[in-house]
């Protein structure tokens, strides 16, 4: 392409190709049509983008995962009016941001319960993942057990793949019912 004298070849290329096509296959796809000169625009085709998300859509919350709709507002508040205060979901408190999270809900007054969403296959290697974390980030052992014995503390053992994330029926109907959910990760490395 570089040594192209096709000067209208060049010119298809857009600003946004990397995005157009952001995978190496559509990307490779799309420059070799514009080398043999069988496309003559870099512009995505809107309407086969619009259809591909909403096929997504369609896929991730009606036929895989549905979304349960069987409750009412009134429920949802007649849940969180039971409450009393706040009851919070936070993801990644195993990492440096969510073990600090996670000590200042515990010790919050207006915070009920935390559900603290992890991965990991049960909640006993959990609970002791989440333990080393908090003494990892300098918390003092006694304030740790205060804090792993704290009846708000709620530790859920999550698989993102799974349907309910893994989660039992019962654990699922009690985390869909949350309005507050904090996400505290910075970075996931797959090795």
């Amino acid at each position: 392409m570089r040594e192209s004298t096709n000067i209208d070849a060049l010119q298809v290329i857009s600003g946004n190709v990397i995005y157009d096509y952001p995978t190496l296959a559509s990307l490779t796809s799309f420059l070799t049509k514009v080398a043999v000169g069988s496309i003559k625009t870099s512009g995505t085709d809107v309407a086969a983008r619009a259809a591909a998300m909403r096929a997504m859509v369609e896929k991730y919350t009606v036929t895989e995962y549905p979304i349960i709709r069987s409750r009412s507002d009134e429920t949802v508040a007649n849940t969180q009016a039971a409450c009393g205060s706040d009851v919070v979901l936070v993801t990644g408190t195993t990492g440096g941001l969510g073990c600090y999270l996670l000590a200042e809900l515990i010790a919050n007054p207006d915070v009920s319960q935390v559900y603290a969403v992890n991965r990991g296959k049960d909640a006993a290697t959990l609970r002791e993942r989440q333990r080393k974390a908090l003494v990892h980030r300098g918390y003092e052992a006694d304030m740790v057990d205060d804090m792993m014995s704290s009846e708000k503390l709620v530790l859920l053992a999550a698989d993102t793949s799974a349907y309910h994330f893994g989660l039992g029926d019962e654990e699922y109907e009690q985390v869909i019912l949350i309005c507050l959910i904090f996400v505290a990760f910075t970075e996931i490395i797959f090795d």
